[in-house]
């Protein structure tokens, strides 16, 4: 988040991109986001010879919204996750879709609304070109949603013995067009699965 506001605070064009998006992303009622930097001063390094404070910068925001024809100010780290979340991802998305870029992404739909989700992954479709994204999720839902051809989607399998393997939906032979993904998932077709040894009992403590 300090690497988004400064590109915020540094770069108009962003800014203006960033608000955009969220616009665009169902958060209508944002308008601004104001910058906040405050100069923090760190006593050197033992032996330094200077003997001057070094400064670094920290930054805060406040997301003004625009209701009913008034305005309000309300700090960034109040806003919801998901808010903060689309944030985070936005400017990195909008990098890959307009500069070639690989976009590598770690559980991609965490805290975000399963709608707001397809509209990210579906916004880099349609502008990505030659990007590449790629991303894990725990979202069953994707599955089933023609967003994602068989062959983008790999599960990742877990042993006894923690070691990890990675399968293709391709890679599994019969696998009929139109039956859904995630309900051939959840009866166990492409394996990784949790594995579960039991429940906590009284007993076990």
């Amino acid at each position: 988040m300090q690497e988004l506001l400064k590109q915020i605070e540094e770069s108009p064009d962003s800014k203006s991109a960033l608000l955009k998006f969220l616009g665009n992303a169902s958060f209508t009622t944002i308008e601004d986001i104001i910058v906040e930097t405050t100069v923090l001063s760190l006593p050197q390094p033992v032996g330094s010879k200077q003997a001057r404070t070094m400064g670094t910068k920290h930054r805060t925001a406040q997301v003004v919204h625009r209701i009913n024809g008034r305005t309000y100010s309300l700090p960034l780290g109040k806003e919801s996750r998901g808010m903060q979340r689309c944030m985070e991802l936005a400017l990195p998305l909008l990098d890959a879709v307009h500069n070639e870029r690989m976009l590598l992404i770690d559980e991609i739909g965490s805290s975000l609304h399963e709608e707001l989700l397809a509209y990210f992954i579906d916004t880099f479709l349609e502008g990505g070109g030659s990007s590449q994204l790629v991303f894990t999720t725990q979202c069953l839902d994707l599955l089933d949603s023609e967003l994602l051809r068989d062959d983008e989607v790999w599960f990742a399998s877990k042993d006894a013995q923690g070691s990890t393997e990675l399968n293709c939906i391709t890679d599994y032979v019969g696998i009929p067009k139109g039956v859904s993904r995630k309900k051939l998932y959840q009866a166990g077709t492409f394996g990784a699965r949790p594995l579960f040894k039991g429940m906590v009992s009284k007993q076990d403590r």
